[in-house]
């Protein structure tokens, strides 16, 4: 036994000169089938090591690492046996193995480098993957130098060596999943999450009470009155501005137009997961069927802000990565607000292709403004957000003269929209401001 360590020792230092590229040959190895064993199960055993520095305290021994590691030196074998049967050399099926298994602890020990400083959140990033590939060189370039001291001594042995090299790094190359790969230790408490992951079970549990408690927040229809309704709807997660534009609208809407307590808000942004409920069909076609219970849909009106970028085919864009959401089409909305009871509606459509909203949803009882089409840099309609929840729905005292007054500004700035007010629709609103709308005391005159 004592015969055998020493000879460990001998190959660990022999195998730390050939990682650093210092002089070394292949003499200073012990090469034999006892070393070959020993020096499997001291890689294995750093690999356990790692693993746990890697995850932590609370974690729990996974038997697949066991299939995982001999795997590994199964196939390490097979390449040395590879090589001795091309080069014919024997020795090579021992020998390779041997250096090989010698000179990787250094590299298996500073795998544990990007881990740790990934754990600093003021390090850049592109330092933590410097590092990274760095590391990916250094093992590759290890790989090369121990077939080259293994196939001393050969006249050849540099093109061998590259040949070796390549063999022994072509397992990076495996698609992952091909070969087992399972980590010594799996976390053993509870089940951690990405808040920013839309498809992480946590996270859709969440979604699920945050509707659920929005909806159940909606105040009920006040008698003898016409109450208003809001709901912006921002369905494009890769269009981050939309979120502080919906709020926006929202709070405008619940100070100047009493809708506090019937607003809701619906966004896609990765940063509000864990806090607003996400854009999507279900949660509008939810929401309108909740509003329609909630109030008297002869006599309340409901005023839905779509917010975001358009697809090819006119629809809006729903995205929120990796979930697949259905989109969101003009004739699409016009059966949501049907099949929920909706019969006074007022429709604003800031996108970039609107006109398919438009021509589905005006009618005699709702009130559609769309932007007049086309797009910022940053896939907004150009002044549109601002002169209308910036503007004119906090100056004037009814919907119309407010989407009128808007008009105004956007035509003058030369972006003008397009909107239709129904027949039915105008009446309606005229009742809603005498009964409980604007809030801003102007004295019946609208300013701008």
């Amino acid at each position: 036994m004592d015969a055998a360590l020493r000879g460990l020792a001998a190959n660990l230092l022999a195998g730390a000169r050939t990682a650093l590229l210092l002089p070394v040959a292949r003499t200073s190895f012990r090469i034999d089938a006892a070393q070959l064993l020993l020096l499997a199960v001291l890689s294995a055993l750093i690999d356990v090591g790692t693993d746990w520095l890697r995850l932590g305290p609370d974690v729990s021994l996974d038997v697949a690492a066991f299939g995982s590691e001999l795997t590994g030196i199964a196939l390490l074998v097979l390449i040395a046996a590879l090589l001795a049967w091309a080069f014919g050399e024997a020795t090579l099926v021992v020998a390779l193995p041997v250096v090989v298994l010698a000179a990787l602890p250094l590299t298996q020990l500073c795998a544990v480098l990007p881990p740790a400083l990934e754990g600093d959140p003021e390090r850049p990033a592109w330092v933590v993957e410097a590092v990274r590939w760095a590391l990916l060189a250094w093992y590759v370039l290890v790989l090369g130098r121990s077939a080259y001291v293994a196939l001393e001594p050969h006249a050849k042995r540099w093109l061998r060596a590259v040949a070796g090299c390549a063999l022994l790094a072509a397992p990076l190359l495996v698609p992952p999943g091909a070969l087992p790969d399972a980590a010594w230790w799996s976390a053993s408490g509870p089940a951690s999450f990405d808040p920013a992951n839309p498809a992480a079970e946590p996270v859709l549990s969440l979604q699920r009470e945050l509707q659920d408690d929005a909806l159940a927040g909606l105040s009920d229809h006040a008698r003898g009155a016409t109450d208003l309704y809001f709901v912006a709807f921002a369905p494009d997660s890769g269009a981050g501005a939309w979120r502080e534009r919906v709020e926006a609208a929202r709070d405008a809407m619940d100070e100047h137009w009493g809708t506090e307590g019937r607003s809701l808000v619906y966004v896609n942004d990765f940063a509000s997961l864990t806090e607003v409920p996400i854009a999507s069909v279900t949660h509008l076609r939810e929401a309108l069927e909740e509003i329609a219970a909630a109030g008297d849909p002869e006599e309340d009106v409901v005023m839905l802000y779509l917010a975001g970028r358009s697809n090819a085919d006119g629809s809006m864009t729903v995205d929120l990565p990796p979930l697949g959401l259905v989109q969101l089409s003009g004739p699409g909305l016009a059966s949501l607000l049907a099949q929920a009871g909706i019969r006074w509606s007022v429709i604003v459509v800031a996108t970039c292709a609107p006109q398919s909203f438009v021509d589905a949803l005006a009618d005699a009882e709702t009130l559609v403004m769309a932007a007049g089409g086309g797009c910022d840099a940053n896939g907004e309609p150009p002044g549109f957000h601002e002169a209308l929840f910036g503007g004119a729905l906090t100056a004037a005292t009814t919907l119309p003269s407010a989407f009128a007054l808007a008009t105004r500004r956007l035509a003058a700035q030369g972006h003008p929209p397009t909107m239709h007010v129904g027949e039915a629709i105008a009446g309606q609103l005229e009742r809603l401001r005498h009964t409980g709308g604007a809030r801003a005391a102007l004295g019946g005159r609208d300013r701008g």
